[in-house]
């Protein structure tokens, strides 16, 4: 019975695939070496024909027969196709070859070079990408774990590696001079953002800042610097001559009604049955008039432009090898691009110059509503195009023959329900050297801000007074604070200060009110998170790996707005004895103004007792010391000390007896020692940090060394509350480099914990992992001249705190509420 129910599934499998138009000679073999194999091959290798195409299929079919001889051919089935998705279209055939070289040479290290080679590709290619994996897989010889991260560029390592193998031109090498090109133009508010990886290739912008590939690398010279030049030239054009300062409604037509904090040139796009094509074709009519604007402005990039204009122009596809709607359109952008010769297709050229006769108009006095007037008109004509393809599938056969490029897959910007002409048409690839308008990146803070200044907008324009959006977001984020800006106020604040020449010069930011970041659905939950806090990146150590993972935690400092003061007028009344009582006896530590010091060899007055002592060893027949001096020294304490408190979600537990929770007796501490180092006269910081992931490290500024001591800085010390993780290792590296910016002798870092470091936003952050960081972290920090000490609150803390805490000093507290008590005398003896 199991030999006939074994047959009938094997004849169903073979009807299957003979079904499906598959070669039975590789059924027959896959059956033979690994019938699972068989199976997941059987399931995947439909879809990946037609999504990726018959030729990327036969490598594929070839390459899981190669893993079945290696016993690894069902994991080749089943992985690979997801992998090679993620893969350019045109390097897919690579991504599949480079995968059957280490099928030869280490066929267990496959799985790992499958998932990580889609990422690898975007940053090297050729020999340095073979070399890459070689180094790889001879690691994976010794430890698969190592091999792992290594191969992710997640090391220390095998960042050094990739920047060794890297070749072309460095955004950073060049950041600054463009980041002042792009200030000069658009105000002191726009930055120069790097965007990692294949999807840097193109520049864009939001409409706030410059986003620019990490890395160019397209002539290996001098040509390199200009291609950044003209990139950042035309993506800070899009915001020098308005692309993001659309109206719609001063354009006709009939647009669609905005959704809430949608922008309007997503708005202009969703007009339209296919926003890809809309998105095209308005890129097309705003690239032509930007350069309109830049060459009038500023003569000189012509030459540059003239310089890139043949490589920009033999990057383009031919026409001819793409279906009808899309040969028009990428017809029109390389008649945009300069291209004189006729295309091939006598009705598609004149197609192309009926279309590029409306695009011509546009000079470099038009505006963005100019553009979007032109959109209806062209994108009525390219559409004729779209009824015809429903009958007329692509030649996709020819294409291949003549190394042509296939139709992209569908563009997410595509909405759902369109019809099949609509749906022929998948969007240009990205010009290479052009500049991206992408809306759709801006955040919700940033929609926030749009929908005010454009209220406000509105409302001048109908007084006859005319300011751009940047102008009135300047406006916004200075003088009138975070406070509700009335009309009034807006006019009187742009009347002040007129725009300078040259661009906006932004003084300063300041956050948004925590009320309405309350009623903002789309901002983070977390009253003390200031959206427009600056990240900053930090390695972490991986004790598995025996290396660091470099700028893999994303740190973000938060400064913590003053709180009710109920809470430290309750700590007053609590222990205001005990506070009187702790400033003066830290005010006796406070070191007098002179002091004698004796045995020097040079001095005001005689040491007496030394000089008899050396009359003594003369006589004696010995050399006697020339320390026969003292002098009068200024004595100076000079220590600086930062508290790190720990604001993870266990603290909300109960501390003890009287019921305090151990946030608050945390706090209560620290008011009664930032009140003791206030009267001692120490440089004090007080900060708090929490997070939910690598991403997501959040540092409260209580009190900054720059603050004052005073009222406010109490009430933030009451505002801080429990948060959600705690990255210990992040958060010490980060405290760290606050205290060696203080020109301080002694450096002192005390970090108040409930327990061991525990981060459930990220997968590994805990137990040996984030005690080994923590450990490391604080070595670190004692290598360059600071010393921590930790106060654990944990009673169970001790079976973990000497691995972590032992190399520099640790105090387990098992009574909680006695810590408001015992931190100051702990803070004494440190500093004695």
């Amino acid at each position: 019975m199991d030999f006939i129910r074994e047959g009938g599934r094997r004849a169903r499998l073979l009807a299957r695939l003979q079904s499906l138009g598959l070669q039975a000679g590789v059924a027959a073999e896959l059956l033979r070496l690994d019938r699972q194999a068989l199976r997941s091959w059987s399931e995947q290798v439909g879809a990946v024909r037609a999504a990726l195409g018959p030729q990327v299929a036969e490598v594929y079919t070839d390459l899981v027969l190669q893993g079945a001889r290696h016993d690894v051919g069902a994991q080749v089935a089943r992985e690979v196709p997801d992998h090679v998705a993620r893969v350019a279209d045109a390097e897919r055939l690579e991504y599949l070859r480079l995968l059957g070289v280490v099928l030869r040479q280490s066929p267990s290290a496959v799985g790992l070079v499958a998932r990580a080679l889609p990422q690898l590709m975007e940053r090297l290619e050729g020999p340095a990408l073979g070399r890459f994996i070689e180094s790889g897989l001879t690691m994976h010889d010794l430890d698969a774990g190592r091999a792992e991260v290594f191969l992710r560029g997640e090391s220390k390592a095998s960042q050094q590696e990739l920047s060794r193998l890297e070749t072309g031109l460095a955004l950073s090498e060049v950041s600054r001079t463009l980041a002042l090109y792009a200030r000069a133009h658009c105000g002191e508010d726009v930055q120069i953002k790097a965007v990692p990886g294949r999807q840097g290739r193109q520049a864009w912008s939001e409409g706030r800042h410059l986003h620019l590939p990490e890395r160019v690398d397209r002539y290996g010279d001098e040509r390199d610097f200009t291609v950044y030049r003209v990139m950042a030239a035309r993506t800070a054009a899009t915001l020098e001559f308005g692309s993001f300062e659309l109206k719609l409604r001063e354009v006709p037509g009939q647009w669609v009604e905005p959704f809430e904090g949608e922008s309007e040139l997503e708005r202009l796009y969703r007009s339209f049955p296919n926003r890809s094509l809309a998105r095209d074709l308005f890129q097309i009519c705003e690239d032509w008039r930007l350069e309109r604007c830049m060459v009038a402005e500023y003569p000189g990039l012509q030459r540059d432009l003239d310089t890139l204009r043949p490589e920009e122009l033999a990057e383009r596809p031919p026409a001819h090898s793409l279906p009808p709607v899309q040969a028009v359109v990428e017809g029109l952008l390389q008649k945009s691009m300069g291209r004189v010769e006729a295309l091939e297709d006598a009705a598609l050229e004149a197609e192309v110059q009926a279309l590029w006769a409306r695009v011509e108009t546009l000079t470099h006095s038009s505006t963005v509503e100019d553009s979007a007037g032109l959109l209806a008109g062209l994108y009525a004509q390219a559409e004729g195009h779209l009824r015809k393809v429903a009958d007329e599938p692509p030649p996709q056969e020819r294409e291949r023959k003549k190394g042509g490029k296939r139709p992209q897959r569908p563009s997410p910007d595509d909405a759902p329900g369109e019809s099949q002409a609509q749906m022929a048409y998948k969007g240009l690839d990205p010009k290479g050297m052009g500049a991206a308008l992408r809306p759709e990146a801006l955040g919700d803070e940033e929609r926030w801000e749009d929908a005010q200044a454009r209220e406000l907008q509105e409302q001048m324009s109908e007084e006859g007074l005319e300011a751009s959006l940047r102008e009135i977001r300047r406006a916004m984020r200075q003088e009138l604070g975070a406070d509700e800006r009335s009309y009034e106020e807006m006019v009187a604040w742009l009347e002040r200060h007129p725009p300078p020449e040259g661009g906006l010069v932004e003084q300063g930011r300041e956050r948004p009110p925590v009320e309405r970041e309350a009623r903002h659905g789309g901002l983070p939950l977390d009253p003390d998170a200031d959206p427009r806090a600056k990240s900053t990146l930090q390695p972490e150590w991986d004790e598995k790996l025996g290396d660091y993972k470099p700028a893999w935690v994303k740190v973000k400092e938060h400064r913590l707005e003053p709180g009710s003061g109920e809470f430290v007028q309750a700590v007053l009344d609590e222990y205001g004895a005990q506070i009187c009582l702790l400033r003066r006896r830290f005010s006796a530590l406070r070191p007098e103004q002179m002091r004698r010091v004796r045995g020097v060899t040079d001095g005001e007055e005689l040491d007496f007792d030394r000089v008899i002592e050396a009359r003594v060893e003369r006589r004696a027949g010995v050399t006697p010391s020339d320390r026969i001096y003292s002098r009068q020294v200024r004595k100076q304490r000079d220590v600086a000390v930062a508290f790190v408190v720990d604001l993870s979600s266990s603290t909300n537990e109960v501390a003890g007896m009287a019921g305090k929770r151990i946030i608050q007796v945390e706090k209560e501490a620290l008011v009664m020692i930032a009140e003791a180092v206030d009267a001692i006269g120490d440089a004090c910081g007080i900060y708090g940090f929490s997070g939910y992931g690598r991403d997501h490290v959040a540092f409260y500024v209580a009190k900054d060394f720059s603050d004052p001591y005073d009222d406010a800085a109490r009430r933030r010390i009451g505002r801080m509350t429990h948060k959600m993780e705690n990255r210990d290792g992040a958060a010490i590296r980060y405290a760290t480099s606050k205290l060696l910016a203080q020109p301080a002798t002694t450096r002192l870092l005390v970090l108040l914990s409930d327990g061991r470091p525990l981060d459930c936003g990220c997968e590994r952050y805990f137990d040996a992992y984030a005690q080994a960081d923590t450990k490391v972290a604080l070595r670190e920090a004692r290598q360059k001249g600071v010393h921590p000490f930790c106060i654990t609150v944990d009673p169970r803390a001790r079976s973990y705190l000497e691995q972590m805490y032992g190399e520099v000093g640790y105090v387990v507290i098992e009574d909680a509420e006695t810590l408001p008590r015992r931190l100051p005398a702990i803070y004494r003896r440190l500093t004695r």
